[in-house]
């Protein structure tokens, strides 16, 4: 019963803000602690927005970031988070997911081991970081490389990709990760940035929550307050 009182109080307090939807809003006067799965790529690319946001626009709120490996959709749907942020989430019934933004991979080698050209060859002839925020083998890469009957040699798998950058920083690893992190993380270390030899999808960043959650007020504005950090791209013109 013990393990009950949490989902059922933050249940009741979704309900009681459902009821004083008729009531204007005001993020100002909103005191509240929402808990978000978020693994170190998520929390890079949405807190410093975001927290900086809350400071003018509801100093109340506070945020507690969570890492549960693969019960993402389990903790979500039992109420024990407010919402996921990342990507590689598995739709189910009673679960909703709000599109952020896309990002494709780069691969990131500290600068004094870089090639001038990264070739498939050079990328399978070195050693990789396999970054797993879900704690489970393989992921894109590895599937798009045995779709080739090729094969790459992962000599570290951990659950960071600032963990894994750091290391390519000062040894001769490979990292394959979003551009958007590797991207700052060389702003400052001494990484560079190549393009993938091989054709790999784009990560779809997401917001993953409850759908009983989805007419609570406060937990609507902060999903659009997310979403308004990463506005839509227009389309590109033919």
């Amino acid at each position: 019963m013990l393990g009950l009182r949490v989902p059922l109080a933050e249940a009741l307090a979704a309900v009681g803000r459902v009821f004083q939807a008729g009531a204007a809003f005001e993020p100002a006067a909103l005191k509240a602690s929402f808990r978000i799965i978020a693994a170190d790529y998520a929390e890079l690319v949405v807190l410093p927005q975001l927290l900086a946001a809350l400071a003018s626009e509801a100093p109340g709120v506070d945020l507690v970031t969570m890492v549960v490996g693969d019960a993402v959709e389990d903790v979500i749907q039992r109420g024990e988070a407010d919402l996921a942020l990342g990507a590689s989430f598995v739709e189910r019934g009673g679960l909703m997911l709000r599109p952020l933004f896309r990002d494709p991979f780069v691969v990131a080698i500290a600068a004094e081991h870089a090639p001038g050209r990264l070739t498939l060859e050079r990328y399978l002839a070195a050693r990789h970081v396999l970054v797993a925020p879900r704690a489970l083998p393989g992921g894109v890469v590895d599937n798009r490389l045995a779709s080739m009957n090729r094969a790459r040699r992962v000599v570290l798998r951990t659950p960071c990709f600032q963990t894994a950058l750091a290391i390519a920083a000062r040894t001769d690893v490979l990292v394959t990760a979003p551009r958007s992190l590797a991207l700052e993380y060389a702003r400052h270390a001494p990484v560079v940035v190549f393009p993938p030899p091989l054709e790999l999808p784009e990560v779809r960043f997401g917001a993953l929550f409850s759908a009983s959650r989805q007419d609570d007020v406060a937990h609507k504005w902060l999903r659009e307050r997310v979403a308004a950090l990463f506005p839509a791209k227009p389309p590109r013109k033919r």
